[in-house]
C-alpha cells in the first residue's frame, strides 16, 4: 500500500514509494526533536532501533547528550516530547513504531504519528491517538491499542545531561538523512489530494 505523508514547509500531501512507508513515523519523530530540542538521533533500519540508542547530538554544535529510555510499566512516566517505541510485532510487524507524546496525564498519553490510522483529525483535536493508561505509586502503564502489538516503553532527550564520546564513535546520521531532513521537500513529488488536517500542526 503507498502511504502518504505531510511536508512541513507546504500543505500538500507528499508521495512516497511503498518500500519507504516504513520510515514515516521515523522521519516525523527525527523533525520533532530537531525542530523543537535542536537535536537528532543516529540512523536506524527500523523504528523500534530507536530504543537501542543512547544519545542524540545537538546539530548547532555536534555535542552529544542522553536519550533516556523507559520501559512501560516502570515509575517514571512519558512526557511532551518522549518518543513512544514498539517493536516489531503484530500490528507493528517488521519495522516497530515509533510516536511523538503531546500530553501525558494521570489517564491517558495523547500522541503524533504517521503511517498507523492515517484518518483526519477532527475539528480541535490535537492528537493522532489517545491511549489509555493504568497508573498507581509504582508503575505507569500504556494501555494497547491494539490486540497485538508490544510498546518497549519510551525515549526522553534530556539537555541537562551532555555525553562525551569517543573519539571513534559518532551518531551523527548520514549525509542522506541530513538530506531528508532539511530537503524532504525537494526530494519527493507533491500530489495534491485534498486539503486535510496533519501532525506538523504541533512541530512548533
Amino acid at each position: 500500500m503507498v502511504r502518504y505523508g505531510y511536508s512541513m514547509a507546504h500543505d500538500k500531501i507528499t508521495h512516497l514509494e511503498p518500500r519507504d512507508s516504513h520510515l514515516l513515523c521515523v522521519e516525523l519523530a527525527r523533525r520533532y526533536l530537531l525542530v523543537n530540542f535542536g537535536v537528532v538521533f543516529g540512523d536506524v533500519d527500523y523504528a523500534f532501533q530507536i530504543f537501542d540508542l543512547d544519545t542524540v547530538v545537538k546539530v548547532a554544535d555536534g555535542s552529544n547528550f542522553a536519550l533516556n529510555k523507559f520501559v512501560n510499566g516502570g515509575s517514571v512516566r512519558p512526557e511532551r516530547g518522549s518518543l513512544l517505541i514498539w517493536d516489531p510485532t503484530g500490528e507493528m510487524g517488521i519495522t516497530g513504531h515509533v510516536a511523538v507524546v503531546v500530553d501525558a496525564t494521570d489517564s491517558y498519553v495523547d500522541i503524533v504519528e504517521q503511517n498507523v490510522e492515517d484518518t483526519i483529525w477532527p475539528t480541535g483535536q490535537r492528537y493522532s491517538r489517545r491511549l489509555k493508561v493504568k497508573q498507581n505509586s509504582t508503575s505507569y502503564f500504556v494501555e494497547k491499542w491494539y490486540d497485538e502489538e508490544h510498546l518497549l516503553g519510551w525515549a526522553t532527550v534530556d539537555l541537562t545531561k551532555p555525553v562525551v564520546l569517543n573519539a571513534t564513535t559518532s551518531i551523527l546520521p548520514s549525509t542522506s538523512v541530513v538530506l531528508s531532513i532539511v530537503g524532504i521537500s525537494a526530494a519527493v513529488v507533491f500530489v495534491v489530494l485534498r486539503k486535510r488536517r496533519h501532525d506538523y500542526a504541533l512541530m512548533r
